[in-house]
C-alpha cells in the first residue's frame, strides 16, 4: 500500500491516458469473518497495515481492486498478470472476446503460470487454483482471441523480460 500502488496509482492518476492498471492475484482481496483478507501469503501490505489502519481503508482498496481490469489487449497482444485460463473453462466459458469478462477466466488468468511442456494436463489444472498451462495451450487460447502475443507480468526480472518458450507468443 506504501509502495508499488502508491507509486502506480500515482502514475495513473498524472497520465491516465498512458498508465494502464491491471489486477494481479495481489490484488484479489476477499471478505472473510467480517475481515478484508489478501488471498496471496504472505501478504505484506494487508499483515503490516492490519491494526494501524482503519477496515474502511481495506474496503476500500478492495473495491479498487474489484474494479481493475485483469487484462489489456492491445491490438493482437494481450497483457495479464499470470496467463491464460484452465483448458475446461476456455471450452466451457469462452465464446468471443466477451468472454473475458467471465469472472472465473479473469480470475484464472491471475493465477496461471506457463511450463516448459507443450500440454500440461487438464487432470493437473483442475486440482489446485493455481495451475500450469503449456506452449500449445498458450498458442491455441491466444489463436481463439485472434492475437500473436501474450506478456505477462508477474515478478520482477533482472534482465528485464524474457521468452517463456522458444518463440515470441510469451513473454514474461
Amino acid at each position: 500500500l506504501e509502495g508499488t500502488l502508491r507509486m502506480a496509482l500515482a502514475l495513473f492518476t498524472r497520465f491516465p491516458e498512458h498508465v494502464h492498471l491491471l489486477r494481479g492475484n495481489h490484488e484479489f482481496w476477499v471478505e472473510h469473518n467480517g475481515s478484508i483478507v489478501s488471498t496471496v501469503m504472505p501478504s505484506e501490505a494487508v499483515t503490516r497495515m492490519k491494526g494501524m489502519a482503519p477496515d474502511e481503508l481495506f474496503r476500500a482498496y478492495q473495491s479498487l481492486f474489484d474494479a481493475l481490469p485483469s487484462m489489456l489487449l492491445c491490438g493482437r497482444t494481450l497483457m495479464v498478470h499470470g496467463g491464460i485460463p484452465k483448458d475446461a473453462t476456455i471450452r466451457e466459458k469462452l465464446g468471443d472476446l466477451s468472454g473475458l469478462n467471465e469472472w472465473l477466466i479473469r480470475f484464472q488468468m491471475m493465477w496461471s503460470d506457463p511450463s516448459p511442456a507443450d500440454v500440461v494436463p487438464r487432470k493437473l489444472q483442475q486440482s489446485t487454483y493455481r495451475f500450469a498451462f503449456g506452449r500449445l495451450q498458450c498458442l491455441s487460447f491466444l489463436q481463439r482471441l485472434g492475437c500473436h502475443t501474450l506478456i505477462r507480468g508477474p515478478e520482477h526480472l533482472e534482465a528485464g523480460h524474457h521468452r517463456d518458450f522458444d518463440d515470441e507468443q510469451l513473454l514474461t
